[in-house]
């Protein structure tokens, strides 16, 4: 199972790195945001960190094959994980509203809004509970926002 996973994280790490909809977001890194790597920007590096997160992985293995921008201003694991912690308390990973942070809702939620997913259902396939506060497309996409400046 645990093999499984990594093979999964391996290959959303490849297709965001690939996909051709990658899209980044500028934002402020004063404020706490989804910019894990505090360079400005919240793109597929960012998300991918936070599915890893979300699947438990700790140490290098949250920053394994991240190649972060000269202007990151968090490129250690301890210092990515502080912020992803910190997100984490204040509920920025409860997309959906479920009471539950988890990379195979919560973290594909977050993927496809910055793989530009915003014309097409971000909420198909089943991934949004539904008997989460938040179900439909327009209710992520306000919520992601509070995070994106």
């Amino acid at each position: 199972m645990k093999m499984l996973l990594k093979t999964i994280i391996l290959m959303l790490g490849l297709v965001m790195v690939s996909a051709s909809l990658a899209q980044t977001v500028v934002t402020s890194s004063k404020k706490l945001s989804y910019d894990i790597d505090g360079n400005s920007l919240i793109d597929q590096n960012d998300t991918m960190m936070v599915i890893r997160y979300l699947f438990q992985f700790s140490g290098s293995s949250i920053i394994a094959n991240v190649v972060f921008s000269s202007d990151a201003i968090r490129t250690s694991p301890e210092s990515i994980t502080a912020h992803l912690n910190s997100l984490r308390a204040v509920g920025a990973f409860d997309i959906d509203g479920d009471g539950v942070s988890d990379a195979l809702s919560d973290g594909i939620i977050l993927n496809r809004y910055y793989l530009g997913f915003r014309r097409i259902k971000i909420v198909g396939d089943g991934v949004v509970n539904p008997v989460g506060l938040r179900t439909t497309d327009q209710d992520i996409i306000r919520y992601i926002r509070r995070w994106d400046f």
